[in-house]
């Protein structure tokens, strides 16, 4: 714990640019607009200096349009902290795909869920074939929290997948979380996780984009409120980084 308390650090607020990139997004993943989101990537490619990652940073807050656009009509997503990473990935854009498709993620990533069952809700067969570049699911996970207690979450998430002629290709995710988890105890509060991923080729593996506003309340403390409870999800964020390297390398999708 003394190690994690002198870690901390409140990081700062994304550049103009890519927090206005990260909230066009949203809505262009939210529009499927395969054009939109594809010029998207081009400009995040240019905002992000390669050389310099791993970064991180927080984003501004999305509006209940934006939320709503996704799926969580009815939410208030301003409580959220908006925090993003963006780190590299040594996987192929092919491998990055079906990672992002699996439906074993707790097989892919031990130790994350204590259960995890996802449901297309859109053609596989389909989007696999290219004849649709859009697929969804519905989830419902379980998560142990050390020393705190565990929740349930049902989710809405897809992947969206788009080329550029000899660009790309270029990998979109959104995670929707329309109601708030089931908690045990009851003194834990999570009741807003919304989430974004862009991913694009770089020299032999992939640059990751991965963007989350997220409102949680734990009775240790250590919720989105606090500068622990934040630098903790953004280390988080950057271990599911190395994990995803680690699955490619030893050829476990």
């Amino acid at each position: 714990m003394f190690w994690i308390l002198l870690a901390c650090r409140q990081p700062e607020a994304a550049p103009r640019d890519l927090d206005t990139l990260a909230h066009d997004l949203w809505a262009h993943y939210g529009s499927k607009d395969d054009e939109a989101l594809r010029a998207d990537a081009i400009d995040l490619r240019g905002l992000i200096d390669v050389a310099a990652l791993p970064l991180d940073g927080t984003f501004s807050d999305l509006t209940g349009d934006e939320a709503a656009a996704a799926g969580a009509a009815g939410l208030d997503p301003t409580p959220a902290v908006g925090l993003f990473t963006a780190g590299f990935v040594d996987c192929t854009p092919e491998e990055m795909e079906r990672i992002l498709f699996a439906t074993n993620q707790d097989e892919l990533y031990p130790g994350n869920y204590t259960a995890y069952q996802r449901d297309y809700t859109t053609d596989l067969v389909a989007y696999e074939a290219r004849t649709s570049n859009h697929l969804a699911w519905d989830a419902t996970y379980s998560v142990e929290i050390p020393l705190t207690g565990n929740y349930t979450s049902t989710i809405l998430g897809g992947v969206h997948f788009a080329t550029d002629g000899d660009d790309g290709p270029y990998l979109f995710s959104t995670t929707v979380m329309p109601a708030p988890a089931t908690t045990d105890p009851d003194t834990i509060v999570f009741d807003i996780d919304l989430q974004m991923e862009v991913f694009y080729p770089q020299d032999e593996g992939m640059v990751h984009l991965f963007g989350m506003w997220r409102n949680i309340d734990l009775p240790s403390g250590f919720g989105t409120d606090s500068d622990i409870g934040v630098t903790l999800i953004v280390n988080g964020l950057h271990d599911w980084d190395d994990a995803t390297t680690e699955i490619c390398a030893e050829g476990r999708i």
